[in-house]
């Protein structure tokens, strides 16, 4: 994904909340199972919580 957008911590967590208010996306995760949007949401806000923060001095 960041080839085509370098997103903020904030931006990225956001799109995981998509699988719980897009009814279509809720809709396809919980397809595979009805768990998974919330699961998902909270994966993709830890991955932006503790991998797109800048790094020290950066920010």
């Amino acid at each position: 994904m960041r080839r085509f957008w370098q997103p903020t911590a904030p931006a990225y967590a956001a799109m995981g909340g998509l699988y719980l208010n897009d009814p279509r996306q809720r809709e396809l995760a919980e397809r595979a199972d009805p768990d998974l949007p919330a699961w998902l949401a909270r994966a993709i806000e830890a991955y932006a919580r503790v991998r797109l923060v800048p790094p020290l001095g950066n920010a």
